[in-house]
């Protein structure tokens, strides 16, 4: 597949289709185009296959605590491509060489 980054969007956005399957295993509710789940609720994460390399989100990754609510950053498009948003982008060390033409990722080295 293919996939963009943006430090734009708060979501990762992806494929309808696999959202949707994503969304149902979380048995995740819309309030309002918003994907809630109960905060003690565990569910898959949600992993990206690039150059070979698996990089994983988990559910501390993927949701924002409102109040006693959780809601998934995730949102489902007519698109083709997935956009490694802003919960990806926070996870993972991201450098970008334009001269190479690619982008490499780490997890950030902890004190």
């Amino acid at each position: 597949g293919t996939a963009s980054f943006s430090s734009f969007f708060s979501e990762v956005t992806g494929p309808k289709e696999q959202v949707t399957d994503f969304l149902a295993a979380w048995n995740a509710t819309n309030r309002g185009g918003w994907w809630a789940i109960p905060c003690d609720q565990q569910g898959p994460p949600l992993r990206f296959r690039i150059q070979g390399r698996d990089y994983t989100l988990d559910k501390d990754d993927l949701i924002v605590r409102d109040g006693g609510e959780c809601f998934l950053m995730i949102h489902g498009l007519d698109d083709n491509f997935w956009t490694l948003s802003l919960p990806f982008l926070r996870k993972f060390y991201t450098v970008f060489d334009a001269g190479r033409k690619q982008v490499g990722f780490a997890l950030p080295a902890l004190p």
